[in-house]
């Protein structure tokens, strides 16, 4: 009786190491999620925001998984006036353009609206600030949430030319990137690309003159 009663334990530990191991719970996002936006706020002010300035000025577009919770961070002006910051730890698991430094990578964003989950599911388009840390090109306007069961797009910063792209298969989203991203090679775009993802491509280019 006493072995059985092992055995029946042993299963019982078993078992719950294996749910364990079962899918992230993941947060299912609604227009309720999305931070308030300040247009004239934000870092790409020469240009609206929208596909065109994400892919022009992003030195790295992935699809990462978020892998921490907000880490919020204050900071002082030289002028002395206090402001706040925030991070993600992400891991990029799909590189659509550009080579990140590392897999493990640090998702800065000014103050602290930006409002994230672990386990997120993200393409964000980003750029390099220093050791592994990115900041998205246009704050939240720079970032799409893969909503759960079924990874539909959730753009968390909502403009008129993201309206389409709600609740499609990320591969829309995937295929209207690089449609932008042939546009902006073409010259055929309001926007002149800055980003590292053109490197290589300007300078074939100038090679080629």
């Amino acid at each position: 009786m006493k072995r059985r009663g092992c055995v029946w334990a042993a299963a019982m530990v078993l078992a719950a190491l294996l749910s364990g191991c079962g899918e992230k719970e993941r947060y299912v996002y609604t227009a309720e999620d999305r931070p308030k936006m300040f247009v004239n706020q934000n870092a790409s002010r020469l240009y609206n925001p929208g596909v065109e300035t994400n892919i022009g000025l992003a030195d790295l577009i992935a699809e990462v998984e978020i892998t921490s919770d907000q880490v919020v961070q204050e900071a002082t002006t030289t002028e002395g006036v206090p402001w706040s910051f925030c991070y993600y730890e992400a891991d990029v698991e799909e590189v659509w353009y550009g080579q990140p430094v590392d897999t493990d990578i640090r998702i800065y964003f000014h103050g602290t609206r930006a409002v994230l989950h672990r386990y997120d599911q993200v393409v964000v388009y980003l750029n390099y600030d220093e050791q592994t840390y990115y900041v998205p090109v246009d704050g939240e306007y720079s970032v799409f949430i893969l909503n759960p069961p079924s990874d539909e797009v959730f753009p968390l910063a909502m403009v008129s030319e993201y309206e389409p792209l709600e609740g499609e298969d990320v591969s829309v989203l995937r295929s209207e990137t690089d449609d932008a991203f042939q546009r902006i090679l073409d010259g055929e775009a309001d926007i002149w690309p800055s980003g590292d993802i053109f490197d290589s491509y300007q300078a074939e280019e100038v090679a080629s003159e």
